[in-house]
């Protein structure tokens, strides 16, 4: 992966690979940075407007770009390993997506759930299915019905980061304290520039 680290983390990932497994230590390094990003903008909007929202939506997108990137590298270079550990930093590991069940047919699938005596097991006062539950009652009926009303979907794999215990990234701007005064407009082009810091 020829661009820098920031780059593609703000732009969607689909196919995109690191060089090297040893190259996510990096993405891990700067997703601890962006995450410091994003509890200092939290900080802030309490502060401040609901314009920061955007600020805060645009950097757990470019975290989630991330993830993708460390995933593919994963995949290609690592494809037998569940985890890559890097101490004193943290580890990736992939996990497997959930199944979960996409209701086609909600007015179907809940005559079928009363029909079997379970509807009550995951449905809502107001007759809202109870989406954690559903999965646990399909699962266990799909052995011996076929299920009416819901379609059994696979979920894309994903991937866990976990720091060490001790890790803090290196204080940069990120860490500024919050602003006791000023305009909106003015803590957002400080955040902007925060935008710039180099990792």
């Amino acid at each position: 992966m020829t661009e820098p680290i920031e780059y593609v983390g703000k732009h969607p990932i689909t196919d995109a690979v690191l060089d090297s497994v040893f190259e996510v230590e990096d993405v891990l390094i700067y997703m601890a940075k962006l995450q410091k990003k994003v509890e200092h903008l939290e900080g802030l909007k309490k502060y401040r407007t609901s314009v920061l929202s955007d600020k805060i939506n645009k950097t757990k997108d470019e975290m989630n770009n991330l993830r993708q990137l460390i995933l593919n590298t994963m995949k290609q270079h690592a494809p037998d390993q569940t985890t890559v550990d890097f101490p004193t930093i943290g580890k990736a590991t992939r996990k497997k997506a959930r199944k979960k069940w996409e209701i086609e047919n909600e007015d179907q699938l809940l005559n079928f759930l009363d029909e079997n005596e379970l509807k009550d097991a995951v449905v809502e006062t107001k007759e809202k299915i109870v989406k954690k539950e559903l999965d646990k009652v399909l699962n266990s009926l799909q052995k011996t019905k076929t299920i009416l009303g819901a379609t059994l979907i696979s979920g894309q794999e994903s991937v866990s980061i976990v720091y060490e215990k001790d890790y803090k990234p290196k204080p940069d701007a990120i860490e500024q304290s919050v602003p006791s005064s000023g305009t909106v407009e003015e803590s957002i082009e400080k955040m902007e520039d925060l935008s710039g810091i180099e990792i």
